[in-house]
């Protein structure tokens, strides 16, 4: 897919079914093994927040910024789904 300053079209990469379970077990036969090594960092954690409705999104930049600025340096990664009014 190509981009002009990173903006796409949703429909050119959602409900594409591009991933396929078949196609990576081909090349990776204990991709769904329980049995496979992997290292944690013990000092990595996660944060989870649920809530009911919309948020506010004057307010949920506020509290972005807020956050990055006091605690960015210790942040890996930020996602989600959020409603926005």
């Amino acid at each position: 897919v190509r981009t002009t300053n990173s903006e796409v079209a949703v429909d050119s990469v959602l409900g594409i079914r591009a991933f396929s379970l078949d196609r990576v077990l081909e090349t990776d036969a204990e991709f769904l093994s329980d049995a496979q090594e992997h290292m944690h960092d013990q000092t990595v954690t996660s944060v989870g927040i649920t809530t009911q409705g919309e948020c506010d999104l004057e307010k949920l930049n506020q509290w972005l910024g807020v956050l990055l600025k006091e605690k960015g340096v210790d942040m890996f990664r930020m996602k989600g789904v959020l409603a926005v009014q």
